[in-house]
């Protein structure tokens, strides 16, 4: 069972972040093919205190 963490650089809402989670684990199931059930995904929103330009 992967435990996983999603940095993120801003907040979102609440569905955006359930939509991130479910998208990382969609692909950690496929990729790894870990189990639907086994599902163990935190988001952290992360200040950086400046901007990164890309």
């Amino acid at each position: 069972m992967p435990s996983t963490t999603i940095d993120v650089r801003r907040e979102y809402t609440e569905a955006d972040e359930a939509a991130i989670i479910d998208a990382v684990h969609a692909a950690l199931v496929a990729a790894f093919r870990i189990p639907v059930e086994d599902k163990h995904l935190a988001a952290c929103d992360v200040d950086l205190g400046f901007e990164i330009a890309v």
